[in-house]
């Protein structure tokens, strides 16, 4: 959780930097406590958020167009088949002791080694198992921890697999690891679907539609990284990071409320 925190942090100061240059000292000592907390998808969603951040700067139609076109491209020229070979050929490992920054970095896509992975993958199928059994209700808020052992595929199993929940692995911590389908295995398709609708009236108006001096933006960038952070970990079910996430987008909403008139023009 502290890379989520110390990322969200680095895109709310790199959207700040414009209007007061002391936002630098916060988002230099972002990056380097983000470096620091060792979580790979902390790093990712930085990168993440300054692709986003170049973006910003141009005109909304370059917004969407150039992103369209990058993906284009990407496919036609075997994109698709490398980023395949990457999944099937990567050795990295996330706990490697000798593994530099961008090794470790770039272990996101071995899913034959790391157990890390592997665990997640396991997490996921657990959390779309349940989903299917219970798709309008689920099983509850709070109770993927407690419900998901049944739900785990054998042929995913791992040293961090948890098969007696009185006396888990070390290191086996956690729950579905990513938020929409933790959401959809203890609460149905309503609450993604909300929690869908709430990012896409942040992106609109916050990506699509704002200029690049608007106040929305610098709220944008520090939500952005969980945008993309949440993917791969859950923890809005944390009080500390559940204040940061939901102070910000409130502000950003009422904002939005607000000034949705003059951001339509």
């Amino acid at each position: 959780m502290f890379g989520a925190v110390t990322a969200f942090l680095t895109g709310i100061a790199l959207g700040n930097l414009r209007a007061n240059r002391w936002w630098g000292v916060v988002l230099f000592f972002g990056v380097a406590l983000t470096i620091f907390s060792g979580s790979r998808a902390a790093l990712w969603s930085l990168v993440f958020m300054v692709l986003l951040y170049i973006l910003i700067q141009m005109k909304p139609l370059y917004r969407l167009i150039l992103p369209l076109i990058a993906t284009v491209m990407f496919l036609s020229f075997g994109g698709a088949t490398k980023l395949e070979d990457q999944f099937s050929y990567n050795n990295y490992e996330s706990h490697d002791p000798q593994a530099t920054l961008v090794e470790k970095s770039m272990s996101v896509t071995n899913l034959n080694t790391d157990v890390s992975n592997i665990e997640r993958l396991n997490r996921w199928v657990s959390a779309l198992r349940m989903f299917e059994e219970r798709p309008f209700t689920g099983f509850g808020p709070g109770t993927y921890q407690f419900t998901y052992l049944p739900f785990q595929e054998k042929r995913l199993a791992n040293r961090l697999t948890v098969t007696n929940p009185d006396s888990p692995p070390p290191g086996s911590g956690g729950t579905a690891h990513s938020e929409l389908l933790l959401q959809l295995g203890e609460n149905g398709i309503w609450t993604p679907l909300l929690f869908l609708f709430l990012w896409l009236r942040w992106t609109f108006f916050g990506f699509f539609i704002a200029n690049k001096q608007s106040i929305h933006i610098p709220l944008l960038l520090g939500l952005s990284t969980y945008l993309f952070h949440m993917q791969f970990n859950n923890f809005l079910n944390q009080s500390v990071f559940a204040f940061l996430f939901w102070g910000t987008a409130a502000y950003l909403d009422v904002h939005l409320s607000r000034n949705k008139d003059e951001l339509l023009r």
